[in-house]
C-alpha cells in the first residue's frame, strides 16, 4: 500500500451500478474545501437591458482533483490520506448526473441544510477549457462545477460575506475496495482552540486533556497532525507529540493583592464615593423641607381613584436606592 508522510494512502473506488449506494450524495458549500482550491464567485452585473440588474449568483470551481492527497482522520481508521484517480472522478461525475442529483447542495455538510441552488454546469477539465476562463488552472480530469444560488439570503449572508469559499463532497466511497465508509470531505465535529500564531487546533474529544488526538489547521486551511508547543489565545500552552497532547500548562493566576494595595484602592474609591454621599445628604435635607402630597387621578369610573406618588417621594426613593448601592 502506498504511504505519504508515514500514513497510508487509500484510492477511492465506486461502483456505477445505480442500485449501489456508492457515489456522491451532496455537494456542500464550505469555508475550507478539502481540495484546497477556492471557487470564483460571479457577481458582476447582468448586461442584458432590463428594468433593473441583479447579481448572477454563480459559483464556479473544482470539487475533485485527480491524485491530490487529502488528509483524513477518524476514530475507525486513524490518520490517512485519500486520493481520487482521473478514472474514478469520471465515474463519480457520471453517476451523479445519471442519478439527477443536481439539486443536492447543502451548507457545511450540516443535516437539513439543503440550499436553494442547482448545479447548472458540470464537466471534466481538459488541456484547455473554460475553467481557465475563471483563472483556475487544474490537472486534466478535474471535476468542475458552476452552481446557481437561487436563495438571495444565502448568497448575501454566506457567499458575499466570505463564509463559504469552495466545494466539498459527501457520500459513500469505497477505499481500496475493502473499506466502505461514508466520507465527508471536510473536518469532523471538533473542539477548537486558536493559537497566537494563527493556527487552529482541533480534537474530536469532548474537551482538551492529555492523550487526546489533535489536528493542526493553518491559516490557509491546510490540515496536518499537530506537533510541538502551541500557545493559545488565553495564555495556555498545549504540548503535542506525534499528534497527541502530552501536557497542558495553564497560565499563572494573578497574585492576590497585598494589604497595602487593598488600603490604597480603598482610599482611592473613598475619594470618589464621599463627594457623592455629601451630595445625597444635601439633597435629603432639601427634600425634607419640601411639602409633599399625593395627587388623585380618575379613569372612566370616577369612583375608582388612582393614587400617584408625589414628585418628592419619587426622588426620595431614587436617593435611597443610590445610598443602598453605595453601602454595597
Amino acid at each position: 500500500m502506498a504511504t505519504l508522510n508515514g500514513l497510508p494512502v487509500f484510492k477511492i473506488k465506486i461502483s456505477e451500478d445505480l442500485n449501489s449506494k456508492e457515489g456522491i450524495e451532496f455537494i456542500s458549500l464550505v469555508d475550507y474545501p478539502a481540495i484546497e482550491s477556492n471557487w470564483v464567485a460571479l457577481a458582476e452585473k447582468n448586461h442584458i437591458k432590463l428594468k433593473f440588474n441583479q447579481d448572477r449568483k454563480l459559483l464556479a470551481g473544482p470539487f475533485l482533483i485527480p491524485d491530490q492527497p487529502i488528509y483524513r482522520y477518524d476514530k475507525q481508521n486513524g490518520e490517512y490520506y485519500v486520493v481520487f484517480t482521473k478514472d474514478e472522478i469520471e465515474k463519480i461525475v457520471r453517476k451523479f448526473q445519471k442519478q439527477n442529483k443536481n439539486l443536492n447542495l447543502n451548507y457545511q455538510h450540516q443535516p437539513n441544510s439543503q440550499i436553494e441552488a442547482v448545479v447548472q454546469e458540470i464537466w471534466l477539465t481538459g488541456k484547455a477549457d473554460k475553467s481557465q476562463d475563471y483563472g483556475i488552472t487544474l490537472p486534466e480530469g478535474s471535476a468542475f462545477a458552476v452552481t446557481y444560488i437561487e436563495s438571495d439570503k444565502f448568497w448575501s449572508e454566506q457567499v458575499k460575506s466570505g463564509n463559504v469559499r469552495g466545494y466539498s463532497i459527501e457520500g459513500w466511497l469505497d477505499m481500496e475496495l475493502n473499506k466502505q465508509t461514508k466520507i465527508k470531505m471536510e473536518n469532523q465535529k471538533f473542539v477548537e482552540a486558536k493559537t497566537t500564531d494563527g493556527i487552529t487546533l482541533k480534537t474530536e474529544a469532548e474537551t482538551w486533556a492529555v492523550g487526546v488526538d489533535v489536528i493542526a489547521v493553518s491559516a490557509e486551511g491546510v490540515e496536518s497532525p499537530a506537533e510541538g508547543d502551541y500557545t493559545l489565545d488565553n495564555g495556555s500552552v498545549i504540548k503535542i507529540t506525534a499528534g497527541k497532547v502530552v501536557e497542558i500548562i495553564e497560565p499563572e493566576m494573578q497574585e492576590e493583592l497585598t494589604p497595602e494595595e487593598v488600603a490604597a484602592m480603598e482610599n482611592m474609591f473613598s475619594k470618589i464615593i464621599q463627594p457623592l454621599k455629601d451630595k445625597i445628604t444635601a439633597l435629603e435635607t432639601k427634600l425634607s423641607n419640601m411639602p409633599g402630597a399625593a395627587s388623585v387621578t380618575t379613569v372612566t369610573d370616577p369612583k375608582t381613584p388612582i393614587v400617584k406618588e408625589s414628585h418628592q417621594k419619587t426622588v426620595m426613593n431614587k436617593v435611597n436606592f443610590i445610598k443602598d448601592k453605595l453601602k454595597k
